[in-house]
């Protein structure tokens, strides 16, 4: 189904670099690969945070500092999200030094977010849990 979205064209969502608002295929291309080159990049400063950590500064990985790397985690990518969003509505699609400041603060943002997630998800799959009582 198609629904048209009133207003909005590739200008105001950061997909075109062009006047005309017209999606490039080689930028979209382009904004994927930059997506899981920053996932792949958290997921292993994650996996070296946690190796090198886990001897040096053991308490960093309990109970509490779990919940505590998920929260901020998912903190972190709400407001990224919410600022990308709110941010590119309000632009016209110009590269200004405003436009290019919210986008790396989006990227730090979604980095650490997901570097955060990364953690939380590495300690629950790969650290052996306590031994409950039977």
């Amino acid at each position: 189904m198609y629904v048209p979205l009133v207003g909005l064209n590739c200008n105001t969502i950061g997909l075109s670099d062009n006047k005309s608002g017209e999606i490039n295929l080689t930028t979209v291309i382009f904004s994927y690969f930059k997506a899981f080159i920053l996932i792949a990049a958290a997921f292993i400063c994650a996996r070296f945070f946690i190796r090198s950590s886990r001897s040096k500064c053991p308490k960093l990985i309990n109970k509490h500092i779990m919940v505590i790397y998920l929260i901020v985690g998912t903190v972190f990518l709400l407001v990224a999200g919410i600022g990308k969003l709110g941010f590119s509505i309000q632009t016209s699609g110009a590269n200004t030094p405003a436009e290019k400041l919210n986008e790396w603060i989006f990227l730090f943002l979604s980095f650490f977010g997901t570097f955060f997630l990364f953690i939380d998800l590495y300690l629950h799959l790969f650290i052996p849990k306590e031994n409950p009582q039977n």
